[in-house]
């Protein structure tokens, strides 16, 4: 859909339609014992159709990538019990910033390493988790929405502790 702006009055509306067309895979499953992969990969094909006086009908949508690569691996630590390293990469094809096509974000790549270590307390099991995303600190749009460009996420460490009931 193209986005436009009356000019009299300065309200966004919504022009025309759009058509995405494409596939998914995803791949999941132990490799060798304690090793698993989760991941897949998507591309699309989001074209404008029917805008005001089909200006700009064939033209990609603003904002959707043209593919999206996603992969976990998750290694279970042999000798500490309990104990699974986390590794992901996840990749993002170029986005259009306007309708004319004339200008685009480019593609962008974040790797993202963590682990998460099970115990018990008191009979319970408890998860701590640790995560630092965008390892590299990453500079990248990460997507536009209505002509704002949205920044992604910098070098962000998380820790969590969870508890099963």
């Amino acid at each position: 859909m193209t986005q436009s702006v009356s000019a009299s009055q300065s309200i966004y509306t919504q022009d025309g339609r759009q058509r995405n067309q494409g596939m998914e895979l995803t791949f999941n499953g132990e490799i060798v014992h304690g090793l698993r992969f989760n991941g897949g990969l998507t591309l699309i094909d989001a074209k404008q159709v029917r805008t005001s006086n089909n200006l700009y009908n064939g033209n990609t949508v603003i904002g959707i990538p043209n593919y999206t690569i996603n992969g976990n691996l998750e290694y279970d630590v042999p000798f500490i019990k309990g104990m699974t390293l986390v590794g992901r990469v996840i990749s993002t094809g170029k986005q259009q910033f306007n309708n004319a096509n004339t200008a685009h974000l480019p593609a962008w790549s974040r790797f993202d390493l963590g682990a998460r270590y099970t115990f018990l307390v008191d009979k319970k099991p408890l998860t701590a988790r640790f995560e630092v995303t965008n390892i590299g600190n990453q500079r990248y749009w990460a997507s536009v929405y209505q002509s704002n460009l949205i920044m992604g996420d910098p070098e962000t460490f998380k820790f969590s502790i969870s508890a099963d009931l």
